[in-house]
């Protein structure tokens, strides 16, 4: 090799070498800007998820005082219906009892349960045959007569 090759090939190396510096520079600093990116990312989900644990035990205080308000709802309506079936009883053999339950129409349901579930008998409530539907969807027109 020559001088002159050995020049070319010192500045082909030289190019390469200062291409990588370049490289590796702006790797460097766009590491260092997503850095910081990632940090305000992290704060973003950290509060994100100290919100969510806030909100869920909110939630879970929620549902227990509803849940109480549930069952006393259920309680009120036994007492009730115990009552009014009382009432109907004593209609029987007491005017004064069956001229209130004449006035306000107190009638015993003797299929209500008011601790059954209500989906759990399904002839309790039941429901009509839906129209026949096209292919579409839509309901059927229903038949002409007389044409």
């Amino acid at each position: 090799m020559n001088e002159k090759d050995d020049r070319g090939l010192v500045l082909a190396i030289g190019g390469i070498s200062l291409a990588w510096l370049v490289f590796f520079a702006a790797q460097i600093r766009v590491l260092s800007l997503e850095t910081a990116i990632l940090e305000e990312q992290h704060k973003a989900f950290t509060q994100q998820v100290e919100s969510a644990k806030t909100t869920e035990a909110h939630t879970d205080e929620v549902l227990q005082k509803r849940e109480a308000q549930i069952r006393h709802s259920q309680e009120s309506e036994i007492r009730y219906t115990n009552f009014f079936n009382e009432l109907i009883e004593l209609s029987k053999v007491d005017p004064d009892a069956r001229v209130l339950v004449l006035k306000w129409k107190i009638q015993s349901n003797p299929t209500a349960n008011p601790t059954a579930n209500p989906t759990a008998n399904p002839t309790a409530n039941p429901t009509p045959n839906p129209p026949p539907r096209t292919q579409t969807g839509a309901p059927e027109a229903p038949p002409t007569k007389g044409r």
